[in-house]
């Protein structure tokens, strides 16, 4: 008689995974099969909780003072180096669904056909571009995972996630100043939520719905911004919609004009190559090229073009200007100077 040999191999392989139950006895086994299910109660569907009557404002953390770090000079490279403090950042790679490769010829400062139109441009390590979120369309509540570094832009990018679905809907965003893990964010492009006015008890005052929206890293309408609030800019007083959008609070890494890098070589690893003066070139590729010493002739100064470079070539147009920008941003040293003494003069 043939014995069922495949049906005991897989009673044998699913003993381990069942669970261990004692022996009992006919009367114990009775009793147990024949009590009585428990009698069904209807269920109350809980309320739904309101996350701005628990939200508190974040503390405005003040900037700390201005600090470089230097390090022990072991080699000639980072004798001179000097970096901005920035310990929070986080020092794992980025999320790689929210970037893609930055390649092709526009790193080399060359056009489709392979000219050069960006001079001083090429090589530099390899970088995978950021994908940042600076429409903010969705709504509700974001819990920022970690700030990181960016190499595509001065400022640093924070990863956030919805709260309402943290494991499917993550993207980036800039980076406030002194926003850190664990801050949440939100942005109010599509109105104010119902929850919020019922947290503030129907209130439409705009005083009270600003102290519980205009808080660092939210996107808001200007017309919801209170007066004289930091947002993002680029330095120019200017007319806006009432309706366009800003970011509450400054950019964070405001200290990274003041870095040194220390050597040429990590100047060529951002893609930066070195700048050779005109009076060292030969006279077929510069105007200032050519002759014996270091004399550049008697000529005006000009580029590489023949355009003239210390003044007489104006780039500024005097017709069809922007008429909704009503104090430009200051270029150059002569025109920060220049502000800074109206400023002197109005004070």
């Amino acid at each position: 008689m043939l014995q069922p040999r495949i049906c005991l191999r897989q009673v044998q392989h699913l003993r381990p995974l069942l669970p261990y139950t004692p022996l009992r006895n006919y009367a114990e086994a009775q009793a147990i099969d024949h009590k009585p299910p428990p009698p069904i109660t209807a269920t109350s569907t809980q309320p739904e909780v309101n996350p701005y009557e628990s939200s508190v404002r974040p503390e405005d953390t003040p900037e700390p003072p201005f600090q470089l770090r230097s390090y022990k000079p072991r080699t000639p490279g980072i004798r001179h180096l000097r970096r901005p403090i920035n310990d929070h950042l986080h020092r794992g790679h980025a999320h790689l669904p929210l970037t893609f490769p930055r390649k092709g010829q526009h790193i080399g400062g060359r056009n489709n056909s392979g000219q050069i139109r960006v001079r001083h441009r090429g090589n530099g390590a390899k970088r995978r571009i950021r994908i940042v979120d600076f429409h903010r369309f969705a709504p509700g509540k974001h819990t920022v995972e970690r700030i990181e570094y960016d190499p595509g832009r001065s400022a640093h990018i924070a990863l956030v996630h919805d709260n309402a679905a943290p494991t499917a809907r993550k993207s980036y965003i800039l980076a406030a100043q002194g926003m850190r893990a664990g801050d949440e964010v939100e942005s109010f492009r599509a109105g104010v939520p119902r929850l919020l006015l019922e947290a503030l008890g129907g209130s439409t005052d705009a005083g009270m719905i600003a102290a519980k929206t205009a808080w660092r890293g939210n996107c808001l309408p200007l017309h919801m911004i209170p007066t004289g609030t930091l947002v993002h800019n680029s330095g120019e007083v200017r007319r806006i919609h009432r309706d366009a959008c800003a970011t509450i609070g400054t950019a964070s890494n405001s200290n990274y004009n003041r870095r040194q890098l220390g050597k040429a070589g990590r100047s060529r690893w951002l893609g930066i190559r070195p700048t050779v003066r005109g009076v060292a070139m030969n006279a077929s590729d510069h105007p200032h090229g050519g002759g014996r010493g270091k004399s550049k002739g008697n000529v005006q100064p000009v580029s590489i073009w023949g355009q003239l470079t210390k003044g007489g070539f104006k780039t500024r147009k005097k017709r069809n200007v922007n008429r909704f920008i009503v104090t430009p941003r200051p270029r150059g040293q002569k025109s920060i100077s220049k502000a800074k003494k109206k400023e002197k003069k109005k004070n």
